[in-house]
């Protein structure tokens, strides 16, 4: 910030901003108009913040450039949350894996709004026929901060497992992703999901 606030000690506006958005993190993620309602931010700050944010998006998803396998449910998790953090609309991706958790290609599949998505199964299924995939693991974020998943996001989840499994398909996960914190419908509702 000082070098587009000269002269001045920027301390007590990086302290602003961190208290009034929660985090370096957010104060990166908040648009011009939002971050100059902080005192002392005017609209070239504001500005001039932006392509930080650009950035630490370009590095979330650069993550997963060496994954090659997603073996378990904790590397899937790390490796959506690297693909979903930094989304600020709800964003639908879906990775198809080989037999052995090789990942064969990541599909972004839809983007709506901060309220939601929709997808058609036929449109991932399609998706998975073309990579001749043995596995499949969806995954979406929640821009709200909470990764809890909605009646939805589980009606969803049962009705496309169902429809893999008589596909023969391996349905490996569905994670919701909010920020660095996220949601395993295999790991945490065994009651939607169980093995």
């Amino acid at each position: 910030m000082s070098t587009v606030i000269p002269q001045k000690d920027v301390k007590p506006i990086a302290y602003d901003l961190i208290n009034t958005f929660g985090s370096l993190e957010n104060v990166l993620k908040a648009k011009p108009d939002d971050l100059m309602q902080v005192k002392g931010v005017g609209e070239i700050t504001a500005v001039a913040l932006s392509p930080v944010r650009d950035m630490n998006k370009r590095v979330s998803s650069n993550r997963n450039r060496n994954i090659v396998k997603l073996n378990t449910i904790c590397d899937a998790m790390n490796y959506c949350v690297n693909a979903l953090s930094e989304e600020k609309q709800e964003t639908l991706i879906l990775v198809t894996l080989a037999n052995n958790g090789a990942v064969l290609n990541k599909h972004i599949i839809n983007q709506g709004s901060v309220r939601g998505i929709t997808a058609e199964p036929r449109q991932l299924i399609e998706y998975i026929v073309r990579n001749n995939a043995a596995g499949v693991i969806m995954a979406h974020n929640h821009p709200s901060g909470d990764p809890t998943p909605s009646a939805n996001d589980i009606a969803f989840t049962v009705e496309f497992r169902a429809t893999l499994r008589r596909l023969d398909i391996n349905f490996v996960d569905h994670i919701i992703v909010s920020g660095n914190d996220c949601w395993s419908m295999k790991r945490d509702s065994k009651e939607f999901m169980p093995d």
